[in-house]
């Protein structure tokens, strides 16, 4: 994941935002949600996962006129998939009976997160620090 955790406040700063940072960040926070949720929902016969589709010929850097999104854009297109391939490991998830509950997927098979995705005093701080913005009490979300 190259995203990273914006303390204390889940804000990105002004001089670092960029669309690219702002997606990563949170395709980060969604990695390390599925993880921690796992753990709280253990023995519940809930599975959570999290999963990267591939690179998907989307719009997403249409809107972004940077040079560094016009020359990303032009350099990825080849390579993106289209829709239906993105999809795949998305139905892989959802129709697999035996997924490790917490785990990450790409390319329809379990795949390991760089960074912070399993780091236990960053995922209980992205926890609680999710609680208090949504108005949850951190004491009973679990």
């Amino acid at each position: 994941m190259m995203g990273q955790l914006h303390k204390p406040d889940m804000q990105i700063p002004k001089d670092q935002y960029g669309m690219m940072s702002a997606y990563n960040q949170s395709k980060l926070c969604n990695a390390m949600h599925a993880c921690e949720l796992s753990k709280r929902l253990e023995g519940s016969g809930v599975v959570v996962v999290s999963l990267h589709p591939g690179v998907v010929r989307t719009r997403i850097f249409d809107k972004n006129t940077s040079l560094f999104s016009k020359v990303a854009s032009t350099l990825l297109r080849p390579a993106m998939i289209d829709a239906w391939h993105g999809a795949q490991t998305t139905m892989y998830t959802v129709l697999t009976e035996h997924l490790k509950p917490g785990a990450y997927y790409s390319n329809c098979a379990e795949a390991s997160p760089k960074g912070v995705v399993h780091d236990k005093c960053e995922l209980e701080w992205l926890w609680n620090k999710s609680c208090e913005l949504v108005g949850l009490d951190v004491s009973t979300s679990n």
